[in-house]
């Protein structure tokens, strides 16, 4: 484990020094991303994401509200 997080920090500081590699284009921010790119199996997955975290979150906050309600 201990060597795992060397290892990325000694790719870090080796990328530190170069320029990004999407310097004059869009960028690949994840709103550039969303807002520019078509529609496709990256838009689908995403959405089925934010759908299920919603879900999730619902399940959460009812769960908060039963357990309140039972004490």
């Amino acid at each position: 484990m201990r060597t795992t997080g060397f290892y990325a920090l000694a790719l870090a500081a080796q990328g530190a020094g170069q320029p990004e590699a999407g310097t004059g284009q869009l960028g690949t921010d994840l709103t550039t991303l969303i807002l520019h790119g078509g529609f496709g199996p990256a838009q689908i997955v995403l959405a089925i994401l934010v759908i299920f975290s919603a879900v999730s979150w619902g399940v959460i906050l009812y769960k908060i509200w039963q357990y309140g309600r039972s004490t």
